[in-house]
């Protein structure tokens, strides 16, 4: 149960984690917003690595660091592909 806990907190922290890069880029920075200034807030992108990182914190501390690292690296490749999936569908919208 505590690495189900793991895995969900360490899921929404790497989403947001990720969410927060992919928005530090110009590109993707008027799809957050549509008012959105022409530049994002340089804070996003140093506070989506910090982020990203951290969301391994969780699962190191219940499954040790071996496994801990493994499935981090899992959850960041499903924490891209949310990311990746919502970038696209509001460009289409």
């Amino acid at each position: 149960m505590a690495t189900l806990l793991a895995l969900a907190i360490a899921g929404l922290i790497a989403t947001l984690g990720l969410a927060l890069i992919a928005f530090s880029q110009t590109q993707h920075w008027p799809l957050l917003r549509r008012a959105a200034p022409d530049r994002p807030p340089a804070a996003l992108r140093p506070t989506g690595w910090a982020l990203t990182l951290l969301a391994a914190l969780p699962l190191i501390l219940s499954d040790g660091w071996g496994f801990g690292l493994l499935l981090w690296a899992c959850m960041l490749t499903f924490a891209a592909l949310l990311v990746a999936s919502e970038l696209t569908r509001r460009r289409n919208d």
